[in-house]
Formats: structure tokens, sequence, C-alpha cells
């Protein structure tokens, strides 16, 4: 009986072992949780996708058919060489990446040039000036958009490609407030140590900067450069506004031109069944506008991934 009993503890202990585990985050019971979470946040985000990517393939059948889900009868290409050739697909591509590739070069360097300063040195009204800087965030940029674009018409650069350059170069590019916060928060994680160092060897500020300082900043500097090019990219209404005016039209970009064709879409059809027609054709053209960030997001997720474990860039 004795033996019977010392088995049934023995077993107990080992199923609460198997299902909590000698650290709770060991258990079994953590791990189906957190898989489930897992699994149910994944599907979030990729169901979009998903939807996405069905939808680009189906012919006019498919989609005026509710009973057609997920599997088409037929899966119709043609709707992405339409896509193509209403979005002038290669043409936009090319000034989409120049228009998000500039402006976050050189938010990318201004920002850890002021990063660097608000991290090393000290000069009066430091505090003031960094507090104005988030508050440059904070402030929507609808608020300002009308006294900008006066300020432009009368620089005459309103259509041309300074619109971007102009306030990124001055540290006022889109969101550029977040990066200089997520730099700040890099270099302040570097030992003072080092930068006294080079400094006994004469090394000077600026040779500091550049030869100790940015390299154990790398992460940090191809995250930012990734937010900033994601969100100039994306970015139609800026775009519209400042790039993409009647006569000033060269800088029109993908979501500009997909824009342009759904508003298109929509004058044809009044925002009737109709629409459903094209839907398979605007879901093509979403599909290839995205594209690209998400083979710059896969070509540096390592480096992203490690610059969220540094800073907590997601928690801010």
């Amino acid at each position: 009986m004795e033996n019977l009993l010392n088995r049934l503890v023995k077993a107990k202990q080992q199923i609460k072992k198997v299902l909590f585990g000698m650290n709770y985050y060991k258990g079994l019971i953590f791990k189906i949780v957190v898989y489930a979470l897992l699994i149910i946040f994944g599907f979030l985000y990729i169901y979009p996708l998903l939807f996405m990517m069905i939808t680009s393939l189906k012919g006019p059948e498919d989609l005026v058919d509710t009973s057609i889900k997920w599997i088409p009868r037929e899966l119709v290409f043609a709707n992405f060489t339409t896509a193509i050739q209403e979005l002038s697909y290669w043409k936009a591509l090319y000034k989409s990446i120049i228009v998000a590739l500039v402006p976050s070069v050189i938010n990318t360097a201004v920002g850890a040039l002021c990063a660097y300063g608000f991290s090393r040195f000290r000069f009066p009204g430091k505090k003031f000036l960094f507090a104005i800087m988030l508050i440059t965030f904070i402030i929507p940029k609808q608020l300002i958009n009308i006294p900008q674009y006066t300020w432009y018409y009368r620089l005459d650069i309103v259509g041309s490609l300074f619109t971007y350059i102009l306030p990124s170069t001055f540290g006022q590019g889109l969101y550029s407030a977040i990066y200089i916060l997520v730099l700040y928060s890099m270099f302040n994680l570097i030992p003072i140590q080092l930068e006294e160092s080079a400094k006994m060897d004469g090394a000077s500020t600026v040779t500091i900067f550049i030869k100790v300082a940015l390299p154990l900043v790398i992460p940090g500097i191809i995250t930012v450069f990734l937010f900033s090019f994601v969100w100039y990219w994306n970015d139609a209404s800026t775009a519209a506004l400042y790039l993409a005016q009647p006569g000033k039209d060269y800088w029109a970009t993908l979501p500009v031109m997909l824009e342009r064709y759904q508003n298109a879409i929509f004058s044809i059809t009044h925002g009737g069944v109709g629409a459903v027609l094209y839907q398979g054709i605007r879901m093509a053209g979403t599909l290839l506008s995205i594209l690209p960030l998400l083979i710059i997001y896969f070509s540096l997720q390592r480096y992203f991934v490690e610059s969220v474990e540094r800073t907590g860039i997601a928690g801010e």
C-alpha cells in the first residue's frame, strides 16, 4: 500500500513537472498558451496578405460568385499584367525607390548626428531642445501641411524631390523624432570609457563618432533606415500633395498611382457592384506595390530584431 502511495506521489510530481515545469515558462501549459497566441496573432497578420494574394488571382466570374472564397476555379495571372500597365509599374517603382531612398538616407545620417550630440555633449538648453524635438512628433502633420505647402510654393519646389530633401536635411523629415530617439537610446548604451580611450590616443570627436560610435549602433542605423524607407514609401497623402501636382507629376509614386487607379474605378462604377470586377486588378496592384518592402524587410530582419532587443523600440 505504501509503495502504491509513493508511486502516486511520484506520478503526481511528474505530471506537475511536465505541465508546469520547474519554472512556469518551461511547462507544457505555458508553451501551449504561447504557441496558441503566436498562431492567432500570426494569422491576424497573414490573413490580409492571403486575401490579397488569392483575390489578385481571381477572374471576374470568381469575384462575383460569393461561394468562391479561398480556392479560385481558375488562376488569372492577367490581373498582374493589367496592374503593371495601369500603374506604369516600372517607372513608378523607380520613382518610389528614389523618393523613399534619398530622404531616408538623409534622415538616418542627420538622426545619427543629432542623437550623438544629445547623448554625448552638454550645452545650454539641451533638455529644452530635446523636448521640442519630441513635440514635433506629437503634432499631427495635417496641422502644418498648409503653411508648409505655402512655403514650398514660394520656394518654387512643389513637384520636386526637394520638398522631401529640405526637411530631412534639417532633422524634420517624416517621423524624424523617432529616429533620433532610437539612436539616442543606442548611443547611451555605449560605454563612455571606449570614447575616452580613443581621445587619449589622440582621436578627434569626428573620428570617435565615425570609427567608434557608429559601428556599435549599426543595427539601430539599419532599423531607422528601414522604418524611414517604409514610411516614405507608404505615405501617399504627402506624395500626392507635394510631388504629384498637376503639371508637375514626374515623381508620382506607386501608392499615388494606385490611389489614382482606385479613384478612376470609383468614378466609373460609382462604388457599385461593378467595382467588384476590378477587385482582382486592385489587389494585384497593391501586392506589387508592397512586394519591394517585403523583400527589404526579410533581407534586413536580423538587424531589425537585434535593434528591438537592444533599444526596446517596440515599446516606444
